[in-house]
């Protein structure tokens, strides 16, 4: 993951198309989930940051692509990954933004990927559930 690091780092200071914008997006995707993994939250701020911008981007421009509202619950659960205590504000648009994404969604399967970990990570109280999100992995 570490040469994963540099290939985003180096994407950041490129000219890209709309196309290679997206690819950049899973790649910050992965790294950023593999350094909250590692309790390296400092620099997955700094990477979640760009990730934030770079769908902003992207939604201005397409404002009903169901894989950019996936990345933005996806901004949102990073986010509470790496302030625990922003859960009361970011699991609101957590859930609101997978939601919008399964209303457009075309076949894509972020979407419902995305439903299945906010499913999987939800405290039981809010709506959790450990066992549906395998069968969201399976629909696709």
């Amino acid at each position: 993951m570490v040469t994963w690091g540099k290939v985003v780092d180096s994407l950041h200071y490129s000219k890209l198309t709309p196309q290679e914008e997206e690819v950049l997006l899973y790649g910050e995707y992965a790294l950023i989930g593999w350094l909250i993994g590692k309790n390296r939250k400092e620099e997955a701020k700094r990477y979640t940051d760009m990730f934030e911008m770079r769908i902003d981007k992207g939604l201005k421009k397409n404002p009903n692509s169901a894989t950019l509202l996936a990345f933005y619950a996806v901004y949102s659960g990073f986010r509470i990954g790496i302030t625990p205590t922003t859960v009361f504000t970011m699991a609101n648009n957590n859930f609101t933004y997978v939601n919008k994404a399964l209303q457009h969604r075309k076949g894509e399967p972020l979407p419902l990927v995305e439903q299945a970990n906010s499913l999987y990570y939800r405290p039981f109280l809010l709506g959790g559930d450990k066992k549906k999100p395998l069968e969201l992995y399976q629909e696709e």
